[in-house]
């Protein structure tokens, strides 16, 4: 078995992500996380029945990917909650939207027209 020893610094990377981080590895390897005032330290065991040894890069470059990841979602966290919310009251009150009470074409020339290649239609 290969232990490896990792540092990284707080205030570069959330705990959230070196927590997914490290998740990531728990089939390769056995992974114990700990802090101090300023760093994180991460120790990588790897498993005696697996052959691939989790390198110092494949866990930074994962620590990164999943940080990335935390920064997006902090940042747009509140429009899929309004837009979850949006659309979990439709359905909720049952009510109609404005697109179930439209009226349907009598003819089939418009929808003929709509159904119109654009480029057949303006000869491009």
């Amino acid at each position: 078995m290969k232990t490896t020893v990792l540092k990284f610094k707080r205030e570069l990377y959330p705990k959230e992500a070196l927590l997914k981080a490290a998740y990531h590895f728990i089939d390769r390897c056995y992974i114990y996380v700990d802090l101090t005032e300023d760093e994180y330290i991460v120790r990588i065991t790897t498993k005696i029945d697996i052959p691939d040894d989790v390198t110092e890069h494949e866990f930074e470059n994962e620590l990164l990917a999943q940080t990335v990841r935390y920064h997006v979602y902090s940042q747009t966290h509140v429009i899929r909650e309004i837009l979850l919310a949006r659309a979990m009251s439709s359905t909720i009150t049952g009510s109609n939207t404005e697109l179930e009470n439209a009226d349907l074409p009598d003819s089939l020339d418009n929808l003929e027209n709509i159904l119109t290649d654009w480029f057949d239609k303006n000869e491009k």
